[in-house]
């Protein structure tokens, strides 16, 4: 049997598009909604003009609230795909998928995301990625479930085989629970990954950003 190469490309990759979880009444941004609404719109706009906005929205009245403000902003209804799926947040860059180039083609992997360890309600954003895939979100990309909880945020690639992490974010009791070797033995299993760094955490719950300098 050939093993699969997989590779999970530098964040400077070229991209077709960007996911969107846009904010909601319920979720953390409820109490200043009319304040964080326009910079919203302008992130949209802004990846419209460049590539595609994949936008998840709470609920069909929500999304058909969203392409009128898009609509007026002069957006492209063609360069902002919107999907009703119930959401919590907005924080797509952690319960959102990660996109694997598996023998040079992607493959959207599907993490389970808990709310930065259980602190938030996650059960709505955790499923985003297989309602997403469902109603053709990611095109032709086949999504693969992985039972490893993973915030994509918590991760970084150089995309050619070097993770950079934190040990709070992944191995932390509330998140993976995994001791580190158990860890690195998932990680290497059908996966391109030769070498990973894991940071001392900080106290911002283990991100990663801005604990080390490309």
């Amino acid at each position: 049997m050939v093993e699969e190469t997989r590779v999970l490309p530098a964040e400077w990759a070229p991209q077709a598009g960007v996911l969107l979880t846009w904010p909601h009444a319920g979720s953390d941004w409820g109490p200043t909604l009319r304040q964080v609404e326009p910079v919203f719109v302008e992130i949209a706009r802004q990846i419209a003009l460049r590539e595609v906005a994949v936008i998840a929205c709470h609920d069909a009245a929500l999304a058909a609230h969203v392409r009128a403000l898009l609509r007026r902003a002069g957006v492209d209804d063609a360069r902002a795909v919107l999907h009703a799926v119930p959401c919590d947040d907005t924080w797509a860059r952690d319960h959102g998928p990660l996109t694997v180039m598996v023998d040079g083609a992607p493959r959207v992997l599907d993490f389970v995301f808990n709310g930065w360890g259980d602190k938030f309600a996650a059960a709505k954003d955790d499923v985003i990625p297989q309602r997403l895939h469902a109603l053709g979100a990611f095109a032709a990309a086949p999504l693969e479930i992985v039972p490893l909880v993973l915030e994509g945020g918590s991760v970084e690639s150089d995309g050619e085989g070097t993770i950079l992490t934190t040990e709070r974010c992944l191995l932390s009791d509330h998140r993976s629970g995994l001791a580190a070797p158990a860890l690195e033995a998932a990680e290497h299993r059908g996966r391109d990954l030769p070498a990973r760094e894991h940071l001392p955490s900080d106290r911002r719950d283990g991100v990663r950003d801005a604990r080390a300098l490309r």
